[in-house]
């Protein structure tokens, strides 16, 4: 079989998904190749969208949370939303990848890939088999607008939700949130500290706020350093993402603690969940989950 897994790069959580189930269709003898659509429109259309969605995050959390309660006001309307109707000017690049590379199925770990298909088999384009892959504990807005052969989410538990916003039932998998087989071994935790050079007689405390690093960090830092001060046995790792100016700022306050070690985006997260025995972060979907398959 031959996959395609499109993602989108708001946010580090649907590429995280989407690496996840590349490396399971490889690991079963398939082929799967990951894709960001925005990219094949050029003039670095995927940086502009997801710098777009990471300033609102980061500095207008508000207007953030005015744009999803739109979204859900706009499910309630008979048209479509802006969102669908910008993402239509994508079909034809992804029209013409598709006819230049054979896949027997498509998988999105973000909405805006499945508008784009929805779009084009509203067309009469021919599209592979779809699955939409939710990232979220919750349906998200908009969702009613695609048309997927299949939705697969959390849980049982969120079926309602998605047959409330117009899916049928029988496109439900409750298959859960993939995560990457790093965080299903079971390493034992001493060996985590020492592939980290972690002092296995000291108590680790880890906070991050996801790959963007959002969440009022730096508040949060503050409040934990009053822990530290009595308890001089534990370290706190922050993990600051792919925000430069938010890294800069720990570091220039809190640098020279021998209680904090502060780093910007990893690879070993599994590691790190490892070692630590308190995660502090945003309930974000992916990393909730990875916490939790982590145990």
């Amino acid at each position: 079989m031959n996959a395609l897994i499109m993602t989108c790069c708001t946010g580090g959580g649907h590429n995280s998904a989407g690496i996840a189930v590349k490396e399971e269709f490889e690991k079963r003898g398939h082929s799967a190749a990951l894709l960001d659509p925005y990219t094949l429109a050029g003039h670095n259309l995927n940086q502009k969208i997801g710098g777009i969605y990471t300033k609102m995050a980061r500095r207008t959390p508000h207007l953030y949370g005015a744009v999803y309660k739109l979204g859900s006001a706009y499910s309630k309307l008979p048209v479509s939303s802006p969102v669908y109707g910008l993402n239509r000017y994508m079909a034809p690049f992804v029209n013409k990848y598709l006819s230049e590379h054979q896949y027997d199925v498509i998988l999105s770990t973000h909405l805006f890939p499945c508008e784009i298909l929805t779009y084009m088999k509203n067309r009469g384009i021919d599209v592979p088999k779809t699955f939409f892959i939710a990232t979220d504990y919750t349906c998200i807005p908009f969702i009613e607008e695609t048309d997927c052969d299949y939705y697969v989410i959390p849980g049982r538990e969120f079926e309602f939700e998605y047959t409330m916003r117009g899916i049928a039932d029988k496109k439900l998998l409750p298959f859960g949130i993939p995560v990457k087989s790093d965080f299903l071994v079971k390493q034992p935790r001493s060996e985590a500290l020492d592939s980290l050079n972690l002092n296995s007689s000291k108590r680790y405390l880890l906070i991050s706020g996801g790959s963007m690093g959002t969440g009022g960090l730096m508040r949060a830092v503050a409040a934990v350093t009053r822990y530290l001060y009595a308890n001089r046995n534990t370290v706190l790792i922050v993990i600051c993402g792919n925000n430069i100016s938010l890294y800069n700022r720990i570091k220039q306050k809190y640098g020279r603690s021998s209680q904090m070690i502060i780093l910007q985006q990893t690879d070993r997260m599994f590691d790190y969940m490892n070692v630590c025995d308190v995660f502090m972060s945003k309930p974000g979907g992916l990393s909730s989950t990875e916490a939790a398959v982590s145990g």
